[in-house]
């Protein structure tokens, strides 16, 4: 018994050697290996043989027997390499002696180093060669063309690359000196989105010369390209403005190097004589004269470009135009089209494709108004609930914040006192144009539970923000005075609480600072607005403005702009001073009972580079249809 284990062990260990050292002759596998490198030429004149079959053996056995390990064909100057792990006793010879005479040779591998040898052969039957003539879909010569040659000895083979070849100014190429019988493939070498293909396979048995002819055109043109730099908001033409660029063409593998440019006087830039179709990226340079990020930083170029400029759409970092001018505003109402109305908006956010979306808390639907004007209704059928599915069919409850990421996720805040709201929602539109609605956090209790998504609790999430720079939501409750986070880099939407203000209560909204580096947090019924600071992770009081606090947005200028919920005006702080200055009273409105509506939330929309709009969410009683006013702030250089 013990004599048939110790049997089937030295079995089983033999077999797992054997395996082993078979792993070797993976070429990815990382082990110590010897490189043969070697040289096939004619015996008769030394000249190279390409695109010739090497075979690779190892001896396996100690009477010379050898197991196959590998193929290899010869390149356009005769030359072969072959990585091997040592110690091992290699054959090479000449795979293809259906045409060539036999020659081989052995190679003991015992060291990390170069094997270099020398094979010899010579066409056994004869050579000849492979005429080929590229021409134009109209029967022209077409010069210029790479045209490929591949050769096996039997249909079961794989080809083997012998060389490619330019055409001539007949459009001719000959691949010479080749030994038959062979079978053969001639085929257009050259990229298929830049030339249409064509291939032609045969045998060649004697020394008649074979005669092709291969049918191309080219999908590319070669010219002047030009682009124009105009403001992401105004479409207005960016003039004298330093960038910069890198092309590839369709006959390019890479892009080239950076260059620089410039967009001259009439805001245009031309690249001379290139190959189109091609791909341009662009971006901001040191030598600009303000730091800028382009919207459609990588473009593609064709012909149409040659004589109508490809704009490219920039937008400042640090804006031109950087302190508002709080004097003389304009205030208009926002009316939706499409017979659309709103009655309780409450919040309002925009899209990278400046679509601005409306939460309306009372209707429980979601606006959307494109940059055109037209309005739709995107989510929600008008009814409270909490049905997570199709925009048209979902339901929400107390929509008070909406929010959207940078790949253009809608987030909305179901912010009633009641059973089945207390939940963040998430709007997704499909490619089709439809939108989906799920439920990415929160149990529809009231609660405080951090968690992952759904299993965490929300107390009336009323604001939510989106920070593009931490790839997370921000959200302020209205029940418990805290502020929640939401984790978007990974798919668990997992749940925390940042921040929650001493004696704060009923927490309406926030807005990030321009650097991202301080939050600003409005509380309703004590007065309060509270700044969080991300780099020491606290938050307090930042002024207590004994108004009724709602709305909040930082400009880039150093200005807190704010709300004051029941006194109908808009005012704010200078971040440098903490100035409190009144803006406005002129931004209230009466609904059709006639009374005066509450001030909630404020949201800047891009207009140009020289001014911006600030939308103030109006919201009117249950019974009262009410408007969206937006005040214009006009911005000095």
């Amino acid at each position: 018994m013990k004599r048939k284990l110790l049997f089937t062990a030295s079995l089983v260990f033999m077999a797992i050697v054997a395996c082993k050292r078979d792993d070797y002759w993976n070429q990815t596998m990382v082990v110590q290996r010897g490189s043969i490198s070697g040289t096939l030429s004619n015996t008769d004149d030394n000249t190279a043989l390409k695109g010739v079959k090497i075979l690779f053996e190892r001896q396996t056995k100690s009477n010379g027997e050898q197991t196959f390990v590998d193929t290899v064909s010869t390149d356009e100057k005769g030359l072969f390499n072959y990585d091997v792990p040592y110690p091992n006793k290699i054959k090479v010879s000449i795979r293809d002696t259906g045409r060539y005479q036999l020659n081989e040779t052995y190679v003991e591998i015992q060291e990390k180093k170069m094997y270099p040898i020398d094979l010899k052969s010579f066409p056994r039957f004869g050579v000849s060669q492979i005429n080929v003539q590229v021409l134009s879909e109209d029967k022209q010569p077409y010069e210029g063309v790479r045209v490929g040659l591949y050769e096996r000895e039997s249909s079961t083979e794989s080809y083997s690359v012998v060389d490619t070849l330019l055409s001539d100014v007949q459009g001719r190429v000959s691949f010479t000196g080749r030994a038959f019988p062979v079978r053969y493939k001639v085929k257009i070498a050259e990229p298929d989105i830049a030339y249409k293909s064509d291939s032609m396979e045969g045998a060649m048995l004697t020394k008649i010369p074979v005669e092709l002819s291969l049918i191309t055109r080219s999908l590319f043109g070669k010219g002047n390209l030009k682009l124009i730099s105009k403001q992401i908001f105004s479409n207005q033409v960016v003039k004298n403005e330093r960038f910069q660029y890198r092309y590839k063409s369709v006959l390019d593998s890479k892009f080239s190097a950076w260059e620089e440019g410039v967009f001259g006087a009439d805001g245009q830039f031309t690249l001379i004589n290139k190959v189109y179709p091609g791909d341009i990226e662009i971006k901001y340079s040191a030598n600009s004269s303000v730091r800028f990020e382009v919207q459609n930083s990588s473009m593609t170029l064709s012909v149409p470009n040659t004589t109508t400029p490809f704009p490219v759409f920039i937008k400042d970092l640090e804006p031109r135009y950087k302190e508002p001018v709080l004097t003389n505003l304009k205030v208009s109402t926002l009316v939706l089209n499409n017979g659309l109305s709103v009655k309780g908006p409450f919040a309002v956010t925009m899209d990278n494709n400046h679509n601005l979306y409306i939460a309306d808390g009372y209707k429980n639907q979601l606006f959307m108004v494109d940059m055109q004007g037209n309005a739709s209704v995107i989510a929600g059928n008008g009814t409270a609930g909490s049905v997570d599915g199709a925009g048209s069919t979902a339901t929400f409850n107390g929509m008070w914040g909406v929010a959207v990421d940078s790949s253009g996720n809608i987030y909305t805040t179901d912010a009633a006192n009641t059973s089945g709201a207390h939940r963040i929602r998430k709007i997704v539109k499909s490619s089709n144009g439809d939108y989906t609605v799920s439920t990415m956090a929160g149990t529809g209790i009231s609660g405080d539970a951090d968690g992952i998504g759904t299993a965490a609790t929300f107390n009336r999430p009323s604001g939510i923000i989106f920070d593009k720079v931490r790839k997370c939501l921000y959200i302020s409750e209205w029940g418990a005075g805290r502020v929640r986070k939401i984790d978007l880099s990974t798919a668990a939407n997992t749940v925390s609480t940042l921040a929650a203000p001493s004696s704060a209560t009923n927490l309406f909204t926030m807005t990030l600072s321009p650097d991202a580096e301080d939050m600003y947090v409005s509380s309703n019924n004590n007065n309060n607005i509270f700044k969080y600071n991300f780099t020491s992770g606290t938050i307090a009081s930042y002024i207590n403005s004994n108004v009724n606090n709602r709305g909040l947005f930082a400009t880039a200028g150093g200005k807190l702009l704010a709300t004051a919920g029941n006194q109908n005006l808009i005012f704010y702080y200078d971040l440098k001073t903490n100035m409190m200055t009144e803006l406005s009273t002129r931004v209230s409105s009466a609904d059709e009972s006639g009374k005066v509506s509450k001030m909630y939330q404020l949201k800047k929309r891009p207009q140009g580079s020289s001014s911006h709009l600030v939308f103030i969410m109006i919201s009117g009683q249950a019974t009262g249809m009410s408007p969206i006013i937006q005040t214009k702030i006009v911005t000095k250089l």
